[in-house]
């Protein structure tokens, strides 16, 4: 009678679904608990949803799915009626311990655990009321204990931020009791290019808040007493049509004295940078192309404006590509 042979047990199949490929104490363990034989399958391509990773496990024909992935992508799985292993891993902070390192953080593996569900907590979401968003400015009496005398600055800030070369100073002056002026004032090194006098106003904390939204991007800034009702988001774009100005070394009489085109390129520059299409670390840039070539060829102003318009175009062109290129 011929002996009956019996098939021997197939080797678990673990699918590894992860760009990083297993650790070797990963491995071991794996084969602790699944064998010596365990056959560990790599898929390290980047999955677009829950189904699609359901899909490649199942026709991989793998017994066991190890994944790293979001949490929401995971819980999705688990209702489809798949339990994914999961590695355990603990930061630690000695180099001789560490088995990756992920984000600058060391880490070692600690074991596998099997995921049967995921909850989710939530709460309410309040509104978000506007003065808990906004920059309530003090004043210096409040701060200090001392009130502005007449002739002192308070300054806001230097734009582009950090500058250290060409740069601009937005400041508050006291110029009378009652009387408080924005204005701008640019320098190249420690030479004086231009200023601008901007906006008054009869209250220290609206002029402060106002030359804080001209330097800072949040435009959160405001009196305790009157808000923002003080001014305008068309005053803040004349203030930057200020700044621009002064960094490039012109005063108001020489603004108004430009051809109608290159008071449109100034103009049009500042709108771009009030809806934060354009950064002043782009406008400086801009501006030093445009005066090397209008110190290399005695360039008129509005040949140098066409330069300047032109390279602020270049930056928005190629922020726009940027925008539209595959992330890698």
């Amino acid at each position: 009678m011929a002996e009956v042979i019996k098939p021997s047990k197939e080797p678990v199949k673990i699918y590894w679904m992860s760009r990083h490929a297993p650790l070797q104490s990963q491995v071991t363990e794996l084969k602790r608990l699944f064998g010596d034989d365990v056959v560990i399958m790599q898929d390290p391509q980047p999955f677009s949803y829950a189904d699609d990773i359901i899909s490649r496990f199942r026709l991989s024909g793998a017994d066991e799915l190890v994944i790293v992935a979001p949490l929401s992508v995971i819980a999705q799985i688990v209702q489809r009626g798949i339990k994914p292993l999961w590695a355990e891993m603990e930061q630690v902070t000695n180099p001789e311990e560490a088995e990756t390192e992920a984000a600058g953080r060391l880490y070692r593996f600690v074991r596998f655990r099997r995921i049967v569900g995921i909850q989710l907590q939530f709460e309410e979401v309040e509104p978000v009321r506007k003065l808990d968003m906004a920059k309530v400015v003090r004043s210096s009496k409040e701060i200090a204990g001392i009130e502005m005398k007449v002739g002192d600055e308070w300054d806001a800030g230097y734009i582009p931020a950090g500058a250290a070369h060409r740069r601009c100073r937005v400041t508050v002056r006291k110029d009378a009791p009652y009387r408080w002026s924005v204005y701008a004032i640019s320098f190249l090194g420690n030479k004086k290019l231009a200023s601008w006098d901007i906006l008054t106003f009869q209250c220290e904390t609206c002029a402060k808040a106002f030359a804080s939204c001209v330097v800072s991007k949040d435009k959160n800034a405001e009196c305790p007493i009157h808000k923002q009702d003080g001014f305008s988001d068309s005053d803040t774009y004349t203030a930057r049509v200020a700044v621009l100005c002064c960094l490039f070394g012109l005063s108001q009489a020489d603004f108004v004295s430009l051809p109608p085109d290159a008071i449109w390129m100034l103009l049009s520059a500042a709108h771009r940078i009030s809806d934060s299409r354009l950064t002043w670390q782009h406008v400086m840039k801009a501006i030093k192309v445009a005066e090397q070539l209008r110190s290399k060829y005695s360039l008129s102003w509005e040949v140098t404006m066409i330069k300047f318009y032109y390279k602020v175009e270049q930056v928005l062109l190629q922020s726009q590509i940027n925008r539209r290129l595959p992330v890698t």
